[in-house]
């Protein structure tokens, strides 16, 4: 099966997970989305050796150059978005199969449902799926190997930290509860935040007995976001895959986030903190529910595991099995099983 792949060159979500898909699933074709005009972000071409560059408005013509509708490719396989809404259409018609990694929030056929479709489409989570009937939930892996586990919560200094990132619509990572949170953590311990943009003076919120660390970069190996770092705190007000949440998984931190889906299908009760719907909101999927982890209860619950060493051990054992559970090694051939299947869906 030869494989086409549709990449993004930064160090965001969608340029990690798909240098993922590159190194793992070989493909004999690639083209990198070049955004440089659509954002700020720095383009990292070269993690695609070979790769053909198009803006989004030249993806379709590319592609038909690279061969991808005249026989030199059999499925091909992208993530979010086509970027181009032809490319569905062109490849149907020379018989080649198409497979989308879903993001929820932004698959529009909920609004705009005339839309041509994917071969397949395939979301990393169940979230939203009840508004997404004929699209399959397969987990995008978590690279071990890349992440490696190590033990954490051994050091005399519990360290929490939060992936800021970029902040995304209605503040996705929960930043804003972990500012709230800051003030009322009465055990001593290290914080560090960390962004992609800049943030407001976390540290003058936090009590001196909070060490504060606030970084701002844009970082060329995700694996360094998780370096010496005990617990990853994860209040998020929305949305279905986080890569953080995975990678942190992988590397054995234990794992703090708001109790709501999908997230509560994977971290345990005792990880959970509870939290209230605030607001609907309006994406390109459809009106989406944005919550709000109680900053007194997350607060409560660093303190607890400042206190607690059996139950952050706990908590970072329930991490490596989550990740054991959606390891490459595990899930490879499901990915591969169903490629081969979008592939064999497009020819007659």
């Amino acid at each position: 099966m030869r494989l086409a792949l549709i990449a993004r060159a930064d160090s965001r979500g969608l340029g990690n997970q798909t240098a993922d898909l590159h190194r793992h699933m070989s493909p004999v074709s690639t083209i990198c989305v070049d955004m440089s005009a659509n954002t700020p972000y720095r383009q990292h071409f070269g993690r695609f050796p070979g790769a053909h560059v198009a803006t989004p408005a030249e993806l379709v013509a590319t592609a038909a150059r690279a061969g991808w509708f005249s026989g030199a490719v059999d499925v091909i396989l992208t993530a979010e978005t086509p970027y181009d809404y032809s490319l569905w259409t062109e490849a149907a018609a020379a018989k080649v199969g198409t497979v989308c990694q879903v993001n929820p929030e932004f698959w529009p056929y909920a609004r705009s449902p005339d839309l041509p479709r994917p071969t397949i489409a395939v979301s990393p989570t169940g979230w939203l799926n009840h508004r997404m009937p004929d699209v399959r939930v397969l987990p995008h892996p978590v690279d071990r190997a890349r992440f490696p586990h190590e033990a954490r919560g051994t050091s005399e200094t519990v360290t929490f930290l939060h992936v800021a990132g970029h902040k995304a619509m209605m503040d996705r990572n929960g930043t804003g509860t972990v500012m709230q949170a800051l003030s009322r953590i009465r055990r001593s311990c290290r914080f560090v935040i960390r962004s992609q943009s800049p943030l407001s003076d976390l540290a003058g919120r936090a009590p001196q007995h909070v060490d504060v660390d606030v970084v701002v970069a844009d970082l060329d190996d995700p694996a360094d976001l998780y370096a010496g770092a005990d617990v990853l705190v994860a209040p998020r007000r929305y949305g279905g895959q986080s890569l953080p949440l995975n990678e942190a998984a992988s590397c054995g931190l234990a794992l703090v986030v708001s109790d709501v889906d999908p997230q509560n299908g994977f971290v345990p009760p005792a990880g959970r903190v509870p939290c209230t719907r605030r607001r609907r909101f309006l994406t390109q999927g459809g009106a989406v529910d944005a919550w709000q982890a109680d900053p007194r209860a997350l607060a409560a619950k660093i303190d607890e595991l400042v206190d607690d060493r059996v139950l952050l051990a706990d908590l970072c054992a329930a991490s490596d099995r989550y990740a054991a559970s959606i390891s490459w090694g595990r899930l490879k051939g499901d990915w591969l099983r169903l490629l081969a299947e979008a592939a064999k869906a497009a020819r007659p």
